[in-house]
């Protein structure tokens, strides 16, 4: 089986090509081994908070990398925010147990990240419809920046950091582009 590494989208993907001449594409991020691990539980979360398909995922290789030390806690952010899904422990009780977390902390974070994701969709919902925009840039945008920042801004606000966030993001999940 021959094997590629391309950038697409700023994001590496492995190409593999098949016998019969079919080609099978891995972004990096779903082809870690904790990705793997943890995606079917970052999918049935997703999908019970009616988020679309992989954005949940997509988010938390963007908070952790799937990093063994970021997802078990022993490695904060600088902000000090914990675990795959970076939960501030001052708002997300999730990440406010003892370190290194265990599975079932890491599973508790996923549900709270994603009902976080569903509580911004509700909100930032009516700045969407009225302004045009993503609904689903808004939500991440808001996840990284805060609710508030993004409505001050009236959109994604203009943080390079925050502006980045979404992009990468939303490059790797169509579902989500076009909503």
């Amino acid at each position: 089986m021959e094997k590629r590494l391309l950038w697409l989208l700023g994001g590496l993907v492995l190409v593999a090509s098949l016998g019969g001449g079919g080609v099978i594409a891995l972004k990096a991020w779903q082809s870690s081994a904790n990705g793997r691990k943890w995606k079917p539980y970052l999918d049935q979360a997703g999908a019970q908070n009616g988020l679309p398909e992989d954005l949940l995922a997509r988010l938390a290789a963007q908070e952790s990398s799937y990093l063994q030390d970021v997802i078990d806690g022993t490695r904060p952010s600088p902000a000090g925010a914990l675990g795959m899904m970076q939960l501030m422990p001052q708002y997300f009780e999730s990440v406010n147990r003892p370190i290194p977390f265990t599975d079932r902390d890491t599973r508790d974070q996923i549900q709270e990240a994603a009902g976080q994701l569903a509580t911004l969709y509700r909100q930032l919902l009516p700045l969407a419809s009225s302004t045009g925009q993503n609904p689903w840039g808004l939500v991440l945008a808001g996840y990284n920046a805060g609710a508030g920042a993004v409505k001050n801004a009236g959109g994604i606000p203009p943080y390079p950091e925050t502006e980045n966030y979404v992009a990468k993001i939303l490059s790797d999940v169509p579902a989500a582009v076009a909503v």
